[in-house]
């Protein structure tokens, strides 16, 4: 008992004398650990007594309170329009951090962000990319079609150097399933901010506790998120995904025949794909609508076998060049959207709206935030309603060319990544100058 009351008062004395949020967590526990495993253990007994007191949650929930940064002095931005906002601040440097370069919807969004914020704010703002990795292998396409190669760190700490010799200011981490809190490699004056792309793995997010911001990319994924107790909600913000289309009016359509085209463009994992849904359309979609052909944009080796099979299914493997794949979703009439879980604020969607294209999809997810029934799609709960909508527009060419004009009008009023990266630039500028 002497032992643990030694051990509370020693701890009840380390937490008075903490200097703010630049001793961590991992400092803390080792300086508290160190005065246990500093006694001699003499039996068995002590011993379990010690690693009891290692686990002393009551210790971790005390550090956490005290470290946990930002309370109360940070306010969340009233985000101004595009066109009425004007930037204070000069060459803001902004590190993008991202812990996979494979090829996936997180990646494409970055990539997106990073080129809309040096296309409309490139006097703000000065944007890195870094990816730490002893040996990596990526496929460069399609970052070299965004013209944004990224730099490749050996190490962690050389991280810590990249942020100093650049005077970066801001890192923003592109959370993926496997991402972890980078804040202890962070100099002490850079501001952390996490941008949640993804639902899967959410119960994570509670790792990351020394954020100066959140940031989800959709509403449903900021509500579904167990945050941490430390987070307040002043620190939760929801920017809605943005892509790039200016460009597109240059490309030319890959496929002009006069068939009736759907298509769908993404990894074709079990949650967005499954092959049923083309022998859905050989058995059903195929006979009620004449002269129908679908693309499959995305790899799977079973797909690819069926195709073979028929004439109208038209398989084209993984496009990373972004001008050749929003060439090909360029040429489609409709985007058909079948996918069998939540997701987040849908890359393929946003790359379909982009160019003009309607989409039909579930409601899972942040996809109900990016469709809106009767102006750039609609959301259907089965297949009989997928076939429903897809026959009205085979039929009603005015109806689809109508729809056609709205999904573009709307994506330009609030999907156009101007408009994310306005307020990107808001919270940069929020968090620096307060």
């Amino acid at each position: 008992m002497r032992r643990n009351r030694n051990l509370r008062e020693f701890r009840n004395q380390l937490l008075k004398n903490v200097n703010g949020p630049s001793d961590t967590r991992k400092q803390l526990n080792k300086r508290i650990l160190s005065k246990v495993n500093s006694s001699k253990i003499s039996n068995p007994k002590e011993f379990r007594q010690i690693q009891k007191i290692k686990k002393n949650k009551e210790i971790h929930y005390a550090v956490n309170k005290v470290i946990s940064p930002l309370e109360s002095d940070f306010i969340q931005p009233t985000f101004e329009s595009f066109n009425n906002y004007s930037c204070q601040l000069k060459n803001i440097n902004v590190c993008h951090y991202i812990d996979s370069l494979g090829l996936g919807g997180a990646q494409t969004m970055t990539l997106e962000l990073i080129n809309g914020l040096n296309k409309y704010y490139p006097d703000n703002i000065i944007n890195h990319m870094v990816y730490i990795h002893k040996k990596p292998i990526f496929d460069k396409s399609l970052y070299n079609s965004y013209k944004c190669i990224p730099t490749i760190l050996e190490k962690p700490n050389n991280f810590t150097e990249f942020c100093e010799a650049n005077n970066i200011d801001i890192v923003v981490h592109h959370r993926t399933a496997g991402s972890k809190c980078i804040k202890h490699i962070l100099p002490v004056k850079t501001k952390y901010i996490l941008v949640n792309h993804t639902w899967n793995n959410l119960t994570a997010m509670k790792t990351f506790q020394q954020c100066d911001c959140y940031i989800s990319v959709c509403n449903f994924l900021n509500k579904n998120t167990k945050w941490h107790p430390s987070v307040n909600k002043e620190r939760q913000i929801v920017i809605l995904n943005g892509v790039e289309n200016d460009y597109i009016n240059q490309l030319k359509a890959t496929y002009q025949d006069d068939t009736f085209k759907t298509g769908r463009c993404h990894r074709l994992v079990g949650n967005k794909f499954r092959i049923d849904s083309l022998y859905w359309m050989i058995n059903t979609v195929k006979k009620n609508i004449p002269n129908f052909r679908h693309y499959l944009i995305g790899n799977s080796a079973e797909a690819k076998k069926l195709c073979r099979t028929q004439e109208f299914l038209k398989y084209t493997g993984t496009i990373l060049d972004r001008n050749t794949k929003m060439s090909a979703i360029k040429s489609l009439d409709v985007y058909f959207y079948e996918t069998f879980g939540d997701e987040g604020a849908s890359v393929a969607i946003l790359e379909s709206l982009a160019c003009g294209i309607p989409v039909l999809c579930k409601k899972f997810g942040g996809c109900n935030e990016l469709i809106i029934n009767g102006i750039n799609g609609f959301i259907v709960h089965d297949r009989d309603e997928y076939l429903k909508y897809m026959k009205q527009m085979h039929k009603d060419s005015s109806f689809l060319d109508n729809l056609k004009e709205k999904t573009i009008s709307d994506f330009n009023s609030r999907l156009h990544v101007k408009h994310t990266a306005c307020k990107y630039i808001q919270v940069f500028e929020q968090l620096l100058l307060k």
